[in-house]
Formats: structure tokens, sequence, C-alpha cells
């Protein structure tokens, strides 16, 4: 499966993962945000498939493109963007290689949530 490529901080579905740093944001849609590898790594070991995966194969180290490749196996929809996109979005106060946005369904999610026989 080609993965679809985001060129523009203009794209709606960037605008609308912007949108989920806000509360209302997420009341709104029903969806949350997971920025970072390490975060949506530890997400992913404890159940929780992403709807979308913003991904710079780019900034991309090993571990994370086996991550994705896991990912794209469990149906989360995988969206290719371009370093300038990666490192230009206004939700990014530090870069992160490889990784920026996960939207996700549920908006109560906490970390007494998570099994702790997966995580």
């Amino acid at each position: 499966m080609n993965d679809l490529l985001i060129s523009s901080l203009q794209n709606p579905r960037i605008k609308a993962a912007i949108k989920l740093r806000d509360r209302r944001g997420r009341t709104a849609s029903g969806l949350l945000l997971i920025e970072g590898f390490s975060e949506l790594d530890l997400a992913w070991r404890c159940g929780v498939v992403p709807q979308e995966l913003f991904f710079c194969a780019e900034l991309a180290r090993t571990g994370e493109l086996v991550l994705r490749d896991e990912l794209r196996a469990a149906g989360t929809r995988i969206f290719t963007v371009t370093a300038a996109v990666m490192g230009s979005s206004p939700t990014a106060s530090t870069p992160t290689p490889g990784w920026r946005r996960q939207r996700c369904r549920g908006t109560h999610w906490r970390i007494s949530n998570f099994p702790p026989t997966r995580c």
C-alpha cells in the first residue's frame, strides 16, 4: 500500500491534527494526539491502534520504520509528510525525528487505563 504524501501545512489533515492540541478540538472530534516515537511506541504496546500516522521517512530511524510497518499492518492509515512540514509544524516545539502526530480515537485515555501486563 502506498502512503499519501503531504507537503503543505495547509493540508486539511494537518490542520485537523493541529486542532487536537487544544481541549476544544479533542472534545469536538473525539480524537486525541500522540506526539513522538516513544509515546506512540508505549501506546502501541498497551493496545492503542492509531487511526492515522503522520510520518517523515527522511528523518526516521530503523526502529521507527519497523513500528510504522506494524501500525500499517494493524490498519493505521499512514501519511508521509515532508521534512519541511515536519520541521515547521506549529505543533513542533522541538523536532522529533520521523514522528509528529498520530490521531487516535478516545479523549479519556489516562495512563491508569493502560493494562499493566502489556506496558
